[in-house]
């Protein structure tokens, strides 16, 4: 991860409760989880639990729709889009 921040991409601190992206918006980027936890919901449901070292936002991307669920920072958060 030390790379990405020596690449000089800015990281982000998202506080618990912050939302990321929110279903159906338009994707720009995805992000890689430096330190803490983020939750992906759809349809109110907990589809997905994100750590450290983990991705997400990525399907939105490569498929070329607007994002499928929403993210938000479970915990506090670090994270390089």
């Amino acid at each position: 991860f030390d790379e990405l921040v020596r690449l000089g991409l800015p990281v982000e601190r998202r506080i618990a409760g912050e939302r990321i992206f929110t279903a159906e918006d338009e994707a720009r980027s995805m992000y890689v989880v430096l330190s803490g936890e983020i939750e992906i919901v759809a349809y109110g449901e907990v589809l997905d639990r994100v750590g450290t070292g983990g991705i997400f936002g990525e399907m939105a991307l490569i498929d070329g729709h607007p994002r499928s669920a929403t993210a938000t920072a479970a915990k506090p958060s670090e994270l390089v889009a």
